[in-house]
This record gives structure tokens, sequence and C-alpha cells, in this order.
């Protein structure tokens, strides 16, 4: 049985840049890739990645806006689930 791979959450607004990380990558992570970041955080629910990698310049929202907004959503989750504990 192979052991389960880290996630890896690629966003760029250039598809040449998020297919080239993923080909890189993809032999020892499972990747999923976004070219904006809206089309990020939806994907966080369902994919759950251990890390994200963000271009910092994108036409609609800022990879250092996108970073926010993910450390603010995982806080909230962990926060969440100690309460429950």
């Amino acid at each position: 049985m192979q052991a389960p791979r880290d996630r890896v959450l690629i966003v760029d607004d250039e598809v040449e840049v998020v297919n080239c990380l993923r080909r890189l990558l993809r032999r020892y992570f499972q990747i999923e890739v976004a070219t904006s970041g809206e089309e990020a955080l939806e994907k966080l629910d369902g994919f759950g990645p251990d890390i994200v990698i963000s271009d910092f310049r994108m036409a609609t929202m800022s990879g250092h806006d996108l970073l926010r907004r993910v450390q603010r959503l995982v806080l909230a989750a962990t926060s969440a689930a100690f309460a429950r504990a």
C-alpha cells in the first residue's frame, strides 16, 4: 500500500506556470491547480492542501490577499475543531 502523499495547491494566473509546476511536482505530491485566487478558495475545502504555492501578482486577487484568506480559513477551522474536542 502506498503512503498518502502531501497535497499541494498551485495558484497562478498563467496556465504555463501551473502546468510546469504540476509536471515538476506531481511525482512527489498530489497536485491541484487553480488559475485565480477565487478558484483556489473554491478548491480549498474539497482538496484540503497541506501547502499552497501562489503567484504574488494575479489579476483579480493578489497572492498576498489569497494567502491571508487561506490563513484565516485554516485558523477558523482549527479553532472550531478544538472547540468541539
